[in-house]
C-alpha cells in the first residue's frame, strides 16, 4: 500500500502512528515524502540505492542523509530521552526504502 501511495500523483504518505508491523519495501517517487508522529529516542531507517534523504523533526530540517549502495540502517534522529515528535522524510526518486526501528 505504501509503495503504490508513493507512485500516486501526489507522493505525500501520511501515516497517523507506527504500527509495529513491518511496512512494504518501497521505492521513493517524484517529491516522496513520508510523515508520521513517534515516541522513541532515536528512529532508524534501512535504505538502499542512491540519492539524499531530508530529516525535518518537528517542522525543523535536522540533517540531509546521502545514500549510497546496499541497504545500511540509517540513525534520523538520536535524543538523550524518548519524546514524541513528527518526523518527516523527504526522499529522492529511486530511494529503496525497507524499514524502520526505533529505539
Amino acid at each position: 500500500m505504501i509503495r503504490e501511495l508513493l507512485r500516486q500523483a501526489d507522493p505525500t504518505v501520511a501515516l497517523p502512528e507506527p504500527t509495529g508491523r513491518a511496512m512494504d519495501d518501497l521505492t521513493a517517487g517524484p517529491d516522496a515524502r513520508l510523515a508520521f508522529s513517534y515516541r522513541a529516542k532515536n528512529a532508524n531507517f534501512v535504505l538502499a540505492g542512491t540519492g539524499k534523504v531530508t530529516v525535518i523533526v518537528d517542522s525543523r530540517t535536522t540533517k540531509t542523509i546521502d545514500v549510497s549502495g546496499s541497504p545500511p540502517l540509517y540513525r534520523l534522529t538520536d535524543d538523550k530521552d524518548p519524546r514524541t515528535a513528527r518526523l518527516e522524510l523527504r526522499l529522492d526518486k529511486g530511494l529503496e526504502a525497507h524499514a524502520f526501528t526505533f529505539g
